[in-house]
């Protein structure tokens, strides 16, 4: 979810010396944010939050990346402090949402590697349920790995995190940015790939878990 400067007074309000600090939820084009920011004189803000729990409410857990004017960003402060438990200006109005994107990016692809460890593990007949475990506090080890690698192994896809479709949805939006950057990469080119192979393969709703090379065979 990101929280996105906006033209229109929908959302989120907050008067401070005349002037309006103008918030939506949605995860728009950061062009299209960019070219609002100035009208709203606002701030754009990503989130992630630390429960593994999907949520459409904002929680103390947050973190919010901020994009703005520093002066912007500084009114906007006690609102910002209310809804997250840190707030970190990144750059000018648009970043907080690339930095999200950039957020995303990690987690779709790291969500893939683990996948595919768990599907080769499983393969070369050792006990994937060990993995994570056995590779706790190695270079390997991640808070995606101890959350999703359990469940991975077992195939456990309850309680459910978040599903498929959403995160392709996420890497559509991760390419786009790329795209008007100017910038190439093959990793996220075969990201996409595979995000959208799930999906036309009937997979969309199914939860991350059933990420895994074995459902493409």
């Amino acid at each position: 979810m990101v929280l996105e400067a906006s033209g229109k007074p929908i959302g989120l309000r907050e008067q401070r010396r005349g002037w309006w600090s103008i918030f939506r939820r949605s995860a728009r084009r950061r062009a299209r944010t960019s070219r609002h920011g100035w009208r709203a004189q606002a701030v754009t803000v990503g989130l992630t939050r630390r429960s593994p729990v999907a949520s459409a409410a904002l929680t103390r857990d947050a973190h919010l990346f901020c994009g703005g004017a520093a002066q912007d960003l500084a009114r906007a402060g006690a609102v910002l402090q209310a809804v997250a438990r840190r707030a970190t200006h990144v750059g000018n109005v648009g970043a907080g949402q690339a930095v999200k994107l950039c957020n995303q990016l990690i987690v779709a692809t790291t969500l893939l590697a683990i996948a595919d460890a768990v599907a080769l593990g499983r393969d070369c007949g050792v006990d994937v349920a060990a993995l994570p475990a056995t590779l706790a506090d190695g270079f390997a080890d991640s808070t995606l790995l101890r959350l999703f690698g359990p469940r991975m192994a077992a195939r456990q896809i309850e309680p459910r995190t978040g599903t498929i479709g959403t995160m392709s949805k996420d890497v559509e939006l991760i390419s786009l940015m790329a795209e008007q950057a100017g910038v190439a990469s093959p990793l996220l080119t075969a990201v996409r790939h595979i995000y959208r192979e799930h999906c036309s393969s009937g997979h969309a709703s199914d939860d991350l878990v059933a990420l895994g090379p074995e459902i493409l065979r």
